[in-house]
């Protein structure tokens, strides 16, 4: 009853993955495509995995500004979507009860890696959309600014626990196989 449990669950969330894999590109399709300048610079579209730093004049929102912009949103949104189809792996190990494999062990190192990769990358996309939204800023309000709020710090230290985990899991298994042996 618990195995059938952990299979639905394992499931479910791997079909929250697929949605998110499906619907996440649409955020910063909309925000630099529909996003007015007030929204973009408000700060507010970090919430929706727009690097910080969006710097540009009021009335210099070209559309060169929004196509850097979007390209720019893109580079940590592509690690999210890849690490979102890496915990969807993850999820469908659990659901056929893999557990202590060793391809679980893996799926569950490259989501934390994935994690440690998002808390490094959006610092320095926010340095890159700083200074590509600033760019057509007349002369001394061109700017660059790096940032590392709790959000980056939360990603980097859930991915360190997962790669803890996962390296606990693997000495786990060489001493159940050790143990195994003896009987």
């Amino acid at each position: 009853v618990k195995q059938n449990r952990i299979a639905v669950i394992s499931q479910r969330f791997a079909l929250i993955c697929l949605l998110g894999i499906l619907l996440l590109p649409l955020i910063p399709i909309l925000i630099w495509g529909f996003g007015s300048e007030k929204f973009l610079l408000s700060g507010e579209a970090y919430l929706y995995l727009v690097p910080k730093g969006v710097s540009f004049d009021r009335g210099l929102l070209t559309p060169e500004v929004r196509l850097a912009g979007f390209v720019i949103s893109m580079i940590p949104m592509t690690v999210v979507i890849s690490g979102l189809w890496q915990l969807r792996k993850l999820f469908i190990r659990f659901s056929k009860m893999e557990v202590f494999s060793c391809g679980t062990v893996r799926q569950m190192r490259l989501v934390a890696l994935h994690l440690i990769a998002i808390g490094t990358i959006m610092p320095m996309s926010g340095a890159l959309m700083s200074l590509a939204t600033s760019f057509s800023n007349p002369p001394g309000l061109r700017v660059i600014s790096i940032t590392l709020g709790g959000g980056e710090l939360v990603s980097l230290f859930i991915g360190a626990v997962f790669l803890a985990i996962s390296w606990v899991l693997v000495e786990g298994k060489k001493l159940a196989d050790e143990n195994q042996q003896f009987v």
